[in-house]
C-alpha cells in the first residue's frame, strides 16, 4: 500500500507538558498507509508549524524543521511557553503531487507549572519580541579593544602576559 497520511504522536510517556517556558516534549510524525502501518522506506521531507502556547525548537539551519523522514519518522521538539493552554502542531509533506500524503495534525494542552515563576512575565515577553542584535559600532569595538589591552597589561604586570620568556 502507498503512503496515505502523516500521523502525529506525543512521545512523552504520559507526562504532561508544563507551561514554565522551558519544558519540552517530542512529537513524532510517522508516514503511514491507509491501515496505519508505517511506511519506513520513505525519505519525504516534513514541514512543521505550530499554533498556541508552544514553539518549535530549531529550524532549517540545524535540519530540525523541515525534517527529512528517517525510517518513516521525523521527530520535532516542542517547547512550552509560560502560559498554559492548547497547542496545535501541523505537519505536511513538502513535495506535492497526485499521491501526496495527507497532512497530519495533533492537538494537546500544556498544564500550569506547580511552582511559581521566578521572573517577570513582562520582561520575558519583551525578550521574546526584541529585535536581532545590531552589529557592533565603532565605539563599542574601541571599548572592547581597550578592555582587552587593560587585561593584557594586568596579566603582563602579574607575570603571565604576552612577554613571558622575553
Amino acid at each position: 500500500m502507498r503512503a496515505e497520511k502523516l500521523a502525529l504522536a506525543l512521545d512523552n510517556d504520559g507526562v504532561q507538558l508544563v507551561a514554565d517556558g522551558s519544558d519540552m516534549v517530542t512529537v513524532v510524525a510517522t508516514l503511514v498507509d491507509a491501515r496505519g502501518t508505517p511506511k519506513t522506506l520513505n525519505n519525504e521531507v516534513v514541514q512543521f508549524s505550530i499554533e498556541g502556547e508552544g514553539r518549535i525548537i530549531g529550524g532549517a539551519e540545524i535540519g530540525a524543521n523541515p525534517k527529512a523522514l528517517v525510517g518513516g519518522t521525523a521527530p520535532v521538539m516542542v517547547q512550552s511557553t509560560t502560559t498554559a493552554g492548547p497547542i496545535k502542531l501541523h505537519a505536511r509533506v513538502l513535495s506535492k503531487g497526485v499521491w501526496t500524503p495527507a497532512d497530519g495534525e495533533l492537538s494537546f494542552t500544556s498544564v500550569p507549572s506547580p511552582t511559581p515563576a521566578v521572573f517577570n512575565p513582562k520582561e520575558l515577553a519583551a525578550l521574546d519580541q526584541r529585535a536581532p542584535t545590531a552589529a557592533p559600532t565603532k565605539g563599542s569595538r574601541q571599548r572592547d579593544e581597550n578592555a582587552l589591552k587593560e587585561v593584557e597589561k594586568q596579566q603582563t604586570d602579574f607575570g603571565h602576559g604576552i612577554n613571558d620568556g622575553k
